[in-house]
């Protein structure tokens, strides 16, 4: 215990510390804490409704609303917990690597995590939803084993997302894919928060709306939305107080969350890779290294042509390439063609790689401490960078617009290639604004901003406004507000690297006039 108690402070400690980083938290802590108010209030009112029809209502409409509310509070668990484990307002999780070299046994590691979890603020917040959870729940026939059975789930769910958390930290591969699952988990809360979930009886079938879509949530013949979740969902076992089947889902997720805790530290203790290993990746004599003495167009063209290798070789740049070809060929074989098929494809290939561009100076680890020895100008090295995610988003978004010319027209082809260019640019301008503001190192627990999750959909609203507050889409005055975009995105670049290339050749004379 005594072992646990000091990785325990040791926890406590690096959370305080990781607090005090406000600038890259203030804006995640804000969006965070705006997503858990809204949602919570929904979720509050669904819960009262669902408890007032079951006690002074139709019991049937309150018993659906009540499993309702139980599937939509584990989703919301789930996000919250995944979200904020994987994100900048993560649970400050011990120095894994640290730890592996002191030879800490794995058992106190494991209390030492948990109790860093159950500790947490964040986890704090999450726990409020069980408070409007538990109040349809009274009113049914086993009040105590429903609530006992939604204390279980709810100690599952965030297990679960922890270990996910974990899961996705594990080496750079999985760091890949943090990113997608990231957006993907980012749209389903979002979808949760958007919704605005009404619920239509008139003596038939009861119907939740969605987006204003009416759905059937259940009729008399025992079909509908309910009935798709009760195969694979313990929100019916929480409904309907079947407490063993909870406790076993804590249990799996705690066996899971361990597991995922042993790769963690296991991969924090793996050695490095052999010299030979090392040696191999070096350039062999008379092939042109990073290092070799060029002018600056050579320096730059080798710079291009490493980081566009690595970019175009990620899953996300893959992906990219799959939005933009896909949203092509279902314009071009579709009955009836319309502009939102492309431009759906142009959101989700920004959304894709939209990581990369906000994380200019630390997605590729070291690489630019490597980059300093070559002794270029910092200009180029940024817009080496910045020009490898151009190419690989034309060559991704090039096959909708010309899918666009093709079967819409010339015009709306021309103005999609317009919001195009003015999102890739503002993209750019955002991204190396919040590569300063909010950096992080690629490998570390905390990802990408949570603000940075929500900026691509700001950015791809651009056009939107613009089409409703300026000029419809297609026409010349939507054309000429893009290009003011188009133009002033461009200057702020141009004025925003140079200043702050010229702050980072600054930084790196005064450093080597101490040597």
């Amino acid at each position: 215990m005594g072992r646990v108690r000091h990785l325990a402070a040791a926890a406590r400690l690096s959370r305080r510390r990781m607090m005090k980083l406000r600038a890259p938290r203030t804006g995640d802590m804000l969006l965070y804490v705006w997503l858990v108010i809204v949602i919570l209030i929904r979720f509050t009112l669904n819960c009262i409704l669902a408890e007032r029809e079951l006690t002074r209502g139709s019991h049937d409409v309150g018993l659906a609303i009540a499993e309702f509310t139980m599937l939509h509070f584990l989703l919301v668990v789930f996000l919250l917990t995944f979200l904020s484990s994987t994100l900048s307002l993560g649970a400050a999780s011990l120095d894994r690597k640290r730890l592996a070299l002191l030879g800490v046994p794995f058992p106190s590691l494991v209390s030492a995590e948990l109790w860093n979890i159950f500790t947490h603020p964040m986890t704090g917040v999450v726990f409020l939803f069980i408070i409007p959870g538990a109040v349809p729940l009274l009113a049914l026939a086993h009040p105590g084993a429903c609530v006992l059975s939604l204390l279980a789930a709810f100690l599952g769910a965030l297990l679960l997302a922890f270990g996910l958390g974990h899961a996705l930290s594990l080496n750079r591969t999985a760091h890949r894919l943090a990113g997608a699952f990231r957006f993907v988990f980012i749209i389903g809360l979002l979808g949760l928060l958007l919704s605005n979930f009404d619920f239509q009886w008139n003596g038939g079938p009861i119907r939740i709306f969605v987006f204003g879509h009416p759905i059937i949530l259940l009729n008399d013949a025992g079909q509908g939305l309910l009935p798709v979740f009760r195969a694979w969902s313990p929100s019916v076992w929480i409904f309907r107080g079947w407490l063993l089947p909870c406790m076993g889902l804590a249990a799996a997720a705690l066996v899971i969350f361990v597991f995922s805790l042993r790769g963690m530290y296991d991969a924090a203790g793996e050695a490095a890779p052999s010299r030979r290993a090392r040696a191999s990746r070096q350039p062999a004599a008379g092939q042109p290294a990073d290092g070799a003495p060029a002018g600056r167009g050579g320096i730059s063209a080798v710079l291009y042509r490493h980081e566009l290798k690595r970019l175009a070789s990620a899953p996300g740049s893959i992906a990219c390439m799959a939005a933009g070809i896909g949203s092509a060929a279902w314009l071009l074989a579709a009955e009836e063609p319309t502009l939102g098929i492309t431009i759906l494809g142009c959101i989700l290939a920004l959304l894709t790689t939209f990581s990369y561009p906000v994380n200019i100076f630390g997605h590729d680890g070291q690489a630019l401490r490597r980059y300093a020895l070559l002794c270029p100008r910092w200009s180029t090295v940024f817009w080496a960078k910045n020009r490898s995610w151009l190419t690989v988003m034309a060559g991704a978004l090039i096959a909708p617009v010309a899918a666009t010319a093709i079967r819409v027209s010339v015009a709306a082809a021309a103005s999609l290639l317009l919001c195009v260019c003015s999102a890739l640019l503002v993209s750019l301008v955002w991204g190396n604004l919040s590569s300063l503001l909010l950096p992080f190192a690629h490998g570390a627990l905390h990802g990408v901003a949570f603000i940075n999750q929500i900026a691509p959909f700001a950015i791809c609203g651009l056009p939107l406004a613009i089409h409703r507050m300026v000029a419809p889409f297609g026409s010349f005055g939507f054309d000429a507000a893009l290009f003011i975009c188009i133009g002033a995105a461009g200057a702020l670049l141009a004025v925003f690297l140079n200043r702050v290339s010229r702050t980072f050749d600054a930084e790196v004379e005064s450093v080597l006039e101490r040597f």
